[in-house]
């Protein structure tokens, strides 16, 4: 890939400068993150409800020990429940009782807090401070900003998925983020997968999220691989 030989000349990339995140604690987690750890990526979170009402399984209390030994925990709350559906009481016991139990489970406080689906609004950020979480990551799909890591809310850079163009663009006009709007503009003809190595190249640093069960374990595998290249390994 072209992109890797200008990464090189123009910036000096460690594997501290990329992020992960994994949502909604899948049972495909474990393998992903057994990928990341085989090729020394450490800086990788797990936003993880204890249940999900929704259709798909989660991992053992066991396995969110295991894997808090080696990455990030975080809340979201207990069930996988959409806040904005519920009221000012149950979203507040929803994610105060997901924070309760994972601390309980991992043995140490948990900071960082992602809204099920994304979907909040200024009340319930809010209420996610008033639970002593000291940062909130949004959903965003595409942001070609670099992220400040003082705000409460937060935005990761891509999702890791292969949805359609145009939902980009929503989301950048959304959030009347015109320079992330001219970025997808120019990079029209690009996939999701170079427009990673894209944002590398002009900020440094990226964060990445997923749910596992919309990607292919074989198409992240080979991702990885390339993204190594950056790294001479």
């Amino acid at each position: 890939m072209k992109i890797l030989s200008a990464l090189h000349k123009t910036i000096q990339l460690s594997k501290d400068n990329i992020e992960f995140s994994f949502d909604d604690w899948y049972v495909d987690d474990m393998k992903f993150a057994e990928l990341l750890y085989k090729h020394w990526y450490k800086n990788v979170m797990f936003y993880i409800p204890i249940k999900n009402i929704e259709w798909k399984t989660t991992l053992s209390s066991g396995n969110i020990q295991t894997i808090s030994k080696v990455f990030e925990i975080w809340g979201h709350t207990y069930h996988h429940i959409d806040l904005t559906t519920l009221t000012l009481e149950e979203w507040k016991q929803e994610i105060m009782d997901g924070k309760i139990a994972l601390e309980s489970l991992i043995g140490k406080q948990i900071s960082s807090f992602c809204p099920p689906r994304g979907h909040f609004n200024q009340q319930i950020l809010h209420t996610i401070r008033q639970c002593w979480f000291t940062d909130c990551r949004s959903a965003r799909l595409y942001n070609a900003n670099i992220s400040n890591p003082k705000d409460f809310l937060w935005h990761p850079n891509i999702h890791f998925y292969h949805h359609p163009i145009y939902i980009d663009f929503l989301h950048s006009i959304k959030m009347w983020d015109m320079y992330s709007i001219k970025s997808r503009l120019k990079g029209m003809n690009r996939t999701h997968m170079n427009m990673i190595f894209d944002i590398l190249s002009t900020n440094g640093k990226i964060h990445i999220w997923w749910h596992t069960w919309e990607i292919d374990f074989e198409e992240f595998k080979i991702f990885i691989l390339n993204l190594n290249k950056l790294f001479n390994e």
